[in-house]
Formats: C-alpha cells, sequence, structure tokens
C-alpha cells in the first residue's frame, strides 16, 4: 500500500504522542503501533506505513517545512502545558522543572549522522552521539510534559545550556520566574566567608610547609657542596702530612749531625 507524504507526517506525530524514542519503534517495539488498526482508524488513516518509509519522508524535508512542522507541534501542546502550570502553582505553591543533557549514541563507526560527536554517554562511557538538551515540568495531571528538546553534538556538556534550558523553559510555561538575587547574594556571602575560613586554617600550615620546602632546598645545596669541601678538605690534609714529615725528617738530620760533632769533639 502506498501512503501520502502527509499520511507519513501524521504517524511521525503519533510515534512522538506515544513517546516512542526511536522512529523504528514504529514497527519494532513490543507493541508496534503500526500494528494497532484501532490506532490507525482513529486517526482517519487505513494503515501505516513502515517506519523506513517514514524517515525518508522526514529527511526529504527542508528546514522550512521542519520548522513549520515544529510550530504546529507546540501550537498542539500549549493547551495542555498552560492549564497544568496553573493548577501546579493552585495546588503546590510552585513548579518543578528537571534540565539536563540527554546521551543520544550511535554507532562509533557511523558516517550517517551529521554533527555528531564524541562525548559522555550511556554507562558513562565515551562514545560517538548527541546529547539532547531537555527540560521538562512536572505536573500534576500527566507527571510529566516535555517543554523542549535540542540536539546538540556528543561532546557538549550541561554546564554550558544552564542558560538556554532556563529560557526555553520560560518560553513554553509562558511565565518568568522572579528572580530571586536577594537569596544568591546571601548563598555568595556565605561562600565568601567559609573559603575564608579555609583560607585562615590554610595559612600556617603553607607557612610551616614553606619552611620544610626551604630546609629541604638548603640541604640539598649541602649535600651538593659536600664533595667538593671533602676533596678539598683532603687535599689540605694530605698537604700539612707532607711538611709535618718533613720537619721530622729536618730535626733528625740536625740531631744527628750535632751528636756526631760532640763526639769527635770529646775524643
Amino acid at each position: 500500500m502506498d501512503y501520502s507524504p502527509q499520511a507519513k507526517i501524521l504517524e511521525f506525530f503519533v510515534a512522538i504522542l506515544a513517546g516512542l524514542e526511536h522512529l523504528q519503534d514504529l514497527n519494532q517495539a513490543a507493541e508496534p503501533i503500526v500494528k494497532d488498526p484501532a490506532v490507525a482508524r482513529a486517526w482517519g488513516q487505513a494503515g501505516w506505513a513502515h517506519y523506513s518509509g517514514v524517515s525518508r519522508t522526514l529527511k526529504a524535508l527542508s528546514q522550512a517545512e521542519v520548522d513549520h512542522m515544529i510550530q504546529v507541534l507546540r501550537s498542539l501542546e500549549q493547551p495542555h502545558i498552560y492549564p497544568e502550570v496553573m493548577l501546579a502553582l493552585a495546588t503546590q505553591g510552585h513548579l518543578v522543572l528537571d534540565a539536563d543533557l540527554t546521551p543520544r549514541p550511535v554507532s562509533d563507526t557511523s558516517t550517517d549522522y551529521p554533527d555528531s560527536a564524541y562525548g559522555l554517554m550511556e554507562g558513562k562511557q565515551i562514545g560517538l552521539g548527541y546529547q539532547s538538551a531537555q527540560v521538562s515540568f512536572r505536573a500534576p495531571t500527566y507527571r510529566r510534559l516535555l517543554l523542549s528538546s535540542v540536539l546538540h553534538p556528543g561532546s557538549v556538556v550541561s554546564n554550558t545550556q544552564t542558560e538556554n534550558l532556563v529560557r526555553a523553559a520560560e518560553a513554553r510555561i509562558r511565565l518568568r520566574p522572579l528572580r530571586r538575587t536577594d537569596l544568591l547574594q546571601e548563598r555568595l556571602k556565605r561562600q565568601i566567608q567559609l573559603s575564608e575560613a579555609i583560607q585562615q586554617r590554610q595559612t600556617p600550615l603553607q607557612t610551616d610547609m614553606q619552611q620544610v620546602l626551604d630546609q629541604l632546598a638548603e640541604t640539598g645545596q649541602q649535600i651538593l657542596v659536600h664533595p667538593v669541601e671533602l676533596a678539598k678538605l683532603e687535599a689540605e690534609y694530605e698537604a700539612k702530612d707532607r711538611r709535618e714529615h718533613s720537619s721530622t725528617a729536618s730535626s733528625a738530620a740536625c740531631a744527628l749531625v750535632w751528636a756526631s760533632f760532640s763526639a769527635s769533639k770529646s775524643a
């Protein structure tokens, strides 16, 4: 059976609504959508195309068509998001948002994924893939609503996307939470005080450590100089020893001459 591009795009929307992580799950999930005729009838379709056909149709879309699809999806989602936001504020008094990067690994040998890069993937292993910057809202009725998902190269780290995630969440919930700069200033003040206290404890230790290092350096210099001094002392000792032996021999000769002179005079 042939399916129109519109039918395949609709099938793609159904996959999103079903929460499928991979397009191939349309056919290969435990309970695949394409084998459920009731779902097809509910959407006014005679049936569903194979996921490979849906993939080819998506690949052929222009950027303008993709942007239009995103706008359509957001317009469909917004009526469900905003009431849940108001309900959470009314019942809980606050909103809980979850934001982080979700790894999307691909085969390390693949060359078919543009802008993929090596980074931290599932199981804290380095691999080829993407990082999906996602922010979701804990809704009272639906448990969790995905507000935004942006694909980045696998080498991207979460701390570079914090501001983008916050702004994406604010754009979807259509609220801008109060910026509690006073609380931030208090936290910064406490952190500065803690850092100063640690520095005060470290200063005497650093002084003692420097003294030990200086003594080690001085000892090292003495060790280097010791062979030179030893050789100098040995040379001086040998020279002195020779002079002492020479002086002793001269004294003995003089004594012998004097003894001979005294003997001849007596005779």
